[in-house]
């Protein structure tokens, strides 16, 4: 029930959000996500693609992620 935008959302990644949505086969558009700004009101309006969606679609990442150099300069 927290604000999207109260916890750091913008536009930028409102647009993300919808995109991953998509992937996973959930549609919802970025009017809606800032028309309702919570996780709960956005629920009601989801829509699944093509029938219904596919939570094993998710990106799952496992496995060492080297840093980034500004992150190797500051443990340096």
């Amino acid at each position: 029930h927290e604000n999207f935008f109260e916890l750091g959302g913008d536009s930028i990644l409102s647009l993300q959000i919808v995109a991953r949505l998509r992937r996973v086969g959930l549609k919802i558009t970025p009017r809606q996500l800032f028309e309702r700004q919570t996780v709960a009101l956005l629920a009601a309006v989801a829509e699944t693609l093509d029938g219904q969606a596919d939570p094993a679609a998710a990106e799952t990442l496992a496995g060492d992620v080297p840093l980034l150099p500004i992150q190797a300069a500051f443990f340096a």
